[in-house]
């Protein structure tokens, strides 16, 4: 595994294992897994994981805020029929990735989580604070909604939407901010550092309001505590 880019992170922090890692697995992400099968990036993500983290590391299954995601791509009769679906992939595939750690020494597995979106969200002490405000922004300011809008629209490039489902697509933009900006507090641990293997104008986006190059007045209500990143492959 190679490191391709970092951001909000300095080269001595990642060689000296300053931070906690975590490793969000995103449905439907065909780098890691494919109809429910895990893919050995997954393995060589864990053990890169292992031997760079500072104490722990986390896999977070981001399943729950995917039902709009299935809703709009899949044309679902409603969206408490998406919401039943991508939580029951979710469950599927932390089953998978417990699987994948009971392999490991149990001396390795003392030092690996697995949380699912609901776990994250129900113990982080700045999600609720950090979605509220994001929420906030793309309803009041237009800039900040026309910026969201247009990283939808170059990251999704599979196919064609008609305007209102490229702003519902952006709730989950909205709704991962939180992850992507300040890591992850869980059982008394920060994971303050998020591997990846591919950036796009969504985490470039979240990353230049983090360092202050644009939308200084949202990087000012959002907390101090900043997740480093790195694409890995």
């Amino acid at each position: 595994m190679q490191i391709k880019q970092y951001f909000n992170i300095n080269k001595d922090e990642i060689d000296f294992r300053k931070r906690n890692i975590f490793i969000p697995i995103c449905l439907g992400n065909k780098f890691f897994s494919e109809k429910g099968v895990l893919k050995k990036n997954i393995s060589d993500y864990l053990d890169w994981a292992l031997a760079n983290t500072k104490d722990k590391v986390l896999f977070v299954v981001v399943d729950r805020i995917q039902d709009t995601n299935f809703f709009v791509r899949n044309n679902s009769k409603t969206e408490k029929a998406s919401t039943v679906h991508v939580l029951k992939e979710g469950e599927g595939l932390k089953i998978e990735l417990e699987k994948l750690v009971a392999q490991l020494s149990k001396e390795k597995q003392s030092l690996i989580h697995i949380v699912r979106w609901e776990d994250y969200q129900n113990s982080d002490p700045h999600w609720a604070h950090i979605t509220h405000t994001i929420y906030k922004e793309f309803k009041n300011n237009k800039e900040f909604r026309e910026s969201v809008l247009n990283c939808v629209k170059t990251s999704v490039t599979d196919r064609k939407f008609d305007e209102d489902e490229y702003l519902r697509l952006c709730d989950y933009v909205l709704d991962e901010f939180c992850l992507a900006y300040s890591g992850i507090n869980y059982e008394g641990n920060h994971f303050g550092l998020y591997i990846y293997p591919v950036t796009d104008s969504v985490l470039e986006l979240i990353e230049d309001i983090k360092a202050g190059k644009i939308f200084p007045k949202i990087e000012e209500k959002l907390p101090k505590v900043k997740t480093g990143v790195l694409i890995l492959n």
